[in-house]
């Protein structure tokens, strides 16, 4: 995607599931069957989501950020912890 997407655009991942959708930066496993998932909505109001992957979507999205948006990394954080 960000081979493929225009000058100005940045690469969004969405979140989808009971609490509409929402652009999620953080993404963490919570246990071996949901996740911990750090959204914001449309307001810019950020929401913390634990979830089963079973009730969850996402979807990569090339958008235009808005005039004054801060720039957001994405963080996914699904590898498996080293031991100590």
């Amino acid at each position: 995607m960000e081979q493929r997407k225009k000058p100005g655009e940045v690469v969004r991942v969405f979140y989808g599931g009971v609490f509409g959708v929402l652009a999620a930066f953080d993404m963490q496993p919570a246990s071996h069957d949901s996740l911990r998932i750090v959204a914001r909505d449309r307001e810019g109001r950020t929401h913390v989501i634990i979830a089963p992957v079973s009730q969850c979507s996402f979807m990569l999205s090339a958008v235009a950020p808005v005039a004054g948006e801060p720039e957001q990394k994405v963080i996914l954080g699904f590898a498996q912890p080293k031991p100590i």
